[in-house]
Order: C-alpha cells, then structure tokens, then sequence
C-alpha cells in the first residue's frame, strides 16, 4: 500500500475505535442530561381505548388508574385558543368537515360517542356520557397541576409556540411537561423559546439517528433533546389500523434493517447512556409491553393505562426471590448479548475496512475498459442543439472520446435519440414520441435551455435540427464508444437497442443502462456482456452500503458509476435548498463526508469505471481530478478537451 492507503486506514481504524469506545461511554465526550422522573405508563391521548382521545373524561380516568404521565396533542383555534385535539380537520372526530383553526373555540362542535382507535386495528371507543367537547389546554393545567404531560404541538405556529410557553411557564410546569412536534422546524422554535423544557425528537430527528448509528456517528453527535419517542415499526404492523399500500422502498429497507440488526436496542442502549428517556408508542397488548421491556425502553404509550398499570403491577407483586434470580439472569444474558454484538461488530467492521482495500478477496476484478475521459453530454447541448447529428459531429470533431446519448422507441418502431419522451420542451409541440411515427416527428426549437447549467443556452443557425435514429449515429461513427441511455423500458427497445449493438459489432465500445432499475435488469439479462452503468436506485444502494460497511461484500453486475455530486449540480441548476426532497438534502452529506473519495476508490479497485456528470466549468473539472473520476460528462466537450491539454502539458 502507499502512503495515501496506508493514512485512510489509519484514519478509518481510529475512527472505529473512537466510535466504539464513545457508544459505550458517551459522558467522556458529552454531558449526561439531567436526571428526570420515571414516567413507564404514559396515556397516550389520555387512554383513547378507554375514553374518548383527547377528552376530560379520558385525562380523569388516566390519572384515576395511577398512570405516570398524559399524551397529548394541542391545536390553536381562530379566536386564539390553546385546544387538545390531534386533527386540525374535525371530520374523523366530529362528522363534521371543518378545521380547528377557521372556527372559534365556542363554536367547535363535540367529538362523536364512537371513535375508532388509531394504532389498533378493529378497536374502537363508545361511551354513553355528554362529556366529549374538546378541552382546552389551560383546562388540563388547572384539573391536574401535578400530573406529567407529554405535549405534541400539531402546528407550528409562532402563536402556538407563545401561547403553550406561556401556560407552561404560568402553571410552574416546566420540570413536568414534555414537549414537542413531529416536525423538525416547530421543535427548534420550541427549543430557542426555552431550552429549559424537555424536548423530545421529531421524526426527522429520530430517523437521524438511526441513520447516525448506521455510518457510526451517533456516538460524536450533540443532542439537544432529552426524550427518545419512536414506535417499532414491525411490532405494530398487524395492530395498526391504516397501513399505506404505497410505503417507499427505502422506508421498508430501513425497517427491516432495524429490526435486523438490533438497532433499537442499541439506539435504546446509548441514548439512555447518555441520560436521554426512551418511550416507545403505541402498544397495547402484554406481549408488546413484554417487548417493549426486553428492548430496555423508560416508558410506553399506550391506548388501555390501565392495562399496562396492571402489567407492571404484576411484574412487581410477582415473588421477590424468583424476580431478583429472574433480573440477575436477565442482566447476565444481556450483558452476554452485548458482548456477542460488540465481538461480531468488531469482526465485521475489520473484515468490512480489509475488503475495502483488496476487494479482489471475494470478487472477480471487471474486465478491463478503455479509458474514456472526455464525454461529450447529449453530443455536447451547450455547444450545438442536444442529441442532435451536428452535435455529434461537432463532439467527434473537437476530440470527444465517448458520445453520451438516449433514446426513445416511436409509435412505428424506430429507436431515435432524444431526452423527452414529451416533445413540447424541444420542439414546442406538445406531443409524445411513443404516439408519433418517425417520419411525422417534428423539428427541434433552434433555440433549447441547457438542462444542468441556470441562464445558459444554446441557438443555431444551421438546419440540421431533426431528431436522428441511433441507426445512424452507428453508421456514421461506427467505432467511437457511445453511453446509451434508454428512457423508455419496453422490451421492444432493449430488444431492437440490442440488435443494433450487435449488427454493428459494438459490444465492447458501448455502454448502456437506465435510470429504472428494473429496465437495467432487464438489459442484463438480456446480454450481460455489453457494459451496464448503474441506475438511480443501485447509485443510492451503493452510498447506503458503504455507510453501512456492506459495500465490500455487495456483488456489483454494473461495470461503470455514473454519479453527481449533489451540491455541485444544485448549485449550476440553480435551484433553492429549501424546494428539494428531504432524501435529496441528507444526499448533501455525501459532499463533507468525503464519501464520493471513498465510493471512488473502493470501485476502481474492483476494476469499475466512475463518469462524473453534468459538470461545465474549469472550477467543477478541478474537483472530479481532484476525487479521481476515470471521466467526465459535460455540455462542453470543447472546453473539457482543452482543459485536459492544458494540465497534460504542465
């Protein structure tokens, strides 16, 4: 190894052991949260299966049953009014399809006599009595001074913010309300307005850090809350009573994993290390309770307080000597278990950081492919119209080593190139090309916007501006490497994209895939021996694995990376951080991370390309050298191609 592989591993081993040493010691870096009360039965919306949620009658009977803390959620009607309600909408409630915050507090109508119970599958809550109006906050402060309350602001407002602070700090009930909001934003307002109050995480912030556990950085973390609410996703599944049909892949990916790997006992175990009450919601039948108590959590929410009084009452009366045996040996085997995760987690962070380096271990080394360095993006759309002849041509002509390109299938069977499937974007036609015949096909605009670079755009004089078959671009070029992307993923396209590759005998100098997976699937299936580039979903896979620590033992079919890095393409697209998709902003971190550096080097040991797109300007050149990137995507094969005779010649 040279020096440079000789640092990374030094880094990367001190980096573990800090990490490991830190999840068991976290008070040698961070200081352990002031001591809080147990609060184990918690009624979640006042014990909705044993009242209706939400009401007087249910916060009476909660704190009549001898239940340590009450959940509960807060709204602000229009005139003002701090109310205790989980809906804005009051339909499901009340039959009525109106909202708390357009009605005034003596306006709100009662909450229907039968309601359905949320996180429990076929339950429902009927009384006979009048008392189902919606409270109000102050009402709740006033009946039950002394009573822990776990407040979950359903609105972020400013108003709202001021207004719960207000009553909280006037009831003197800040060592006993908890509080807090699934949104990330709301629970930093409620954190400056007063970091005295215990806060507990949004859901941003809980899926944080079980992603900070996965890449080892919870342990270094700063956590400003001091309550850990989070449900076991698995365990409630069959209890729950709406289970949307269209939950993304990631989300069940990462359910799977926690349930998997144990990450909630370990999350459980550090959090707790470091002074931080863990409560896990909604349960509410014993053999939950029993697994909520192996899993070591502080509390549980629950829809039946009385219940869970029982069972812990239960388990207290039960006989002294069989519970202190029974709590010797539960400690022992858990302390056993532990030490069996840190061995077999001390095992796999050392065979994962060897694989890294000589992943040559366990996987055959890909082919050996030219080296195509300048590739010349849509033919190049900032110097001649995109995926057109003349760009082609013009690529070919300044030096382009590879022709990037994609293709589309027409209503009569003609594989042309083009980006849009739509047609009004580039020829102001609103038309499809799947429903349009070659021959009918419309010209390109000679005026187009580049797609990656803000403000730019490219106008030609010239006539050549109709949308050409990759039938001729074969013919023309016949042994210049082309990267063809199918936009479109039929099995007449892969079949006809196919045959064309092999009539031209271009199996060795043409790289094809899809952003879909499933259409680069199919394409391997098809001929595994044409080059296949990575889709959008193996990309993340990638990324995700080496957090991880699976990447090294991860087969890889593709043969080259094509990747971006994501604050440099937002920032030439031009588009505000505050528009884009979470997952896109947590894609940011890959950035100050030096995980594209990482992803780079473990890929061309295993004998795969990495193409770095869309980049067009000498600064955005300088950083993929700098990563180390086989070659290069731009709009600009002209510009690329001096750049690179300009650094060869110093």
């Amino acid at each position: 190894m040279n020096g440079l592989e000789i640092a990374v591993v030094v880094v990367a081993a001190t980096y573990v052991c800090l990490s490991f040493t830190l999840f068991f010691f976290p008070t040698l870096l961070h200081r352990k949260k002031r001591s809080l009360p147990l609060w184990r039965a918690i009624a979640h919306r006042g014990g909705a299966g044993e009242e209706l949620e939400n009401t007087m009658s249910a916060f009476r009977r909660a704190v009549d049953a001898d239940c340590d803390m009450l959940e509960l959620d807060v709204q602000l009607t229009r005139d003002g009014e701090v109310v205790v309600c989980h809906d804005n909408n009051l339909e499901r409630l009340t039959g009525i399809d109106g909202s708390i915050s357009s009605t005034n507090y003596e306006d709100l109508p009662c909450l229907k006599k039968h309601l359905n119970l949320t996180f429990y599958k076929g339950h429902s809550m009927t009384v006979e009595h009048n008392n189902n109006t919606i409270p109000r906050l102050r009402e709740l402060f006033e009946a039950f001074p002394n009573c822990p309350m776990n407040i979950d602001l359903k609105n972020g407002s400013d108003e709202l913010v001021e207004k719960v602070h207000g009553l909280v700090s006037e009831f003197q009930r800040e060592s006993i309300t908890v509080w807090g909001s699934e949104y990330n934003r709301v629970c930093k307002k409620l954190y400056a307005r007063n970091h005295n109050v215990s806060l507990f995480f949004s859901f941003g912030r809980v899926m944080m850090v079980y992603l900070l556990l996965f890449v080892g950085l919870l342990p270094f973390w700063p956590l400003r809350e001091s309550h850990f609410e989070f449900l076991w996703p698995s365990l409630i599944a069959e209890r729950i009573s709406d289970i949307p049909e269209n939950i993304p892949c990631c989300v069940k990916c990462l359910v799977r994993c926690c349930d998997t790997f144990l990450l909630h006992r370990l999350v459980c175990f550090h959090l707790r290390r470091r002074g931080i009450k863990v409560f896990i919601f909604v349960l509410n039948e014993e053999e939950d309770f029993d697994a909520a108590m192996r899993l070591g959590v502080d509390g549980i929410m629950t829809d039946y307080p009385s219940r869970l009084k029982e069972y812990y009452h239960a388990r207290k009366t039960s006989d002294s000597s069989q519970r202190l045996l029974t709590t010797l040996h539960f400690e022992r085997r858990e302390n056993g278990r532990m030490g069996w995760i840190l061995g077999a987690l001390v095992a796999y962070a050392t065979s994962s950081i060897a694989l890294f380096f000589f992943p040559q271990l366990i996987h055959k080394k890909k082919r050996l492919l030219p080296s195509w360095r300048n590739i010349s993006h849509r033919g190049g759309s900032g110097e001649d119209l995109e995926n057109t002849m003349a760009a082609f041509k013009h690529a070919v002509e300044v030096g382009s080593d590879m022709l990037e390109l994609d293709v589309h299938l027409t209503k009569d069977g003609e594989v042309v190139v083009c980006h849009d499937n739509n047609l009004e974007r580039l020829t102001g036609v609103n038309t499809s090309i799947l429903s349009t015949n070659y021959d009918d096909l419309p010209q390109l605009n000679r005026h187009q916007e580049l797609t990656f670079y803000k403000g730019v755009s490219v106008t030609v004089n010239h006539g050549e501006n109709s949308i050409p078959r990759l039938r001729e671009l074969f013919e023309t070029f016949p042994d210049l490497p082309m990267n063809v992307d199918l936009k479109y993923g039929s099995d007449e396209l892969i079949e006809k994209v196919h045959s064309l590759v092999c009539e031209f005998k271009r199996e060795s100098i043409t790289v094809w895939g899809s952003g879909v997976n499933s259409v680069c699937k199919k394409m391997s299936d098809r001929d595994p021996s044409i080059p296949l580039f990575f889709s959008l979903t193996r990309v993340s896979i990638v990324y995700l694995c080496l957090c991880l620590g699976l990447l090294p033992f991860l087969p890889l079919k593709e043969s080259c990376f094509e990747f971006c890095i994501m604050s440099l393409a937002i920032k030439r697209a031009g588009v505000p951080l505050s528009q884009l998709p979470l997952f896109v902003r947590i894609l940011l971190y890959c950035d100050v991370l030096f995980i594209h550096q990482l992803v780079i080097f473990h890929l061309k040991r295993r004998g795969i390309k990495v193409y770095m797109w869309v980049l067009n300007e000498e600064e955005d050149f300088d950083v993929a050298m700098r990563l180390g990137v086989d070659g290069i995507m731009t709009d600009y094969p002209s510009r690329l191609k001096q750049y690179y005779d300009k650094n060869e010649r110093r």
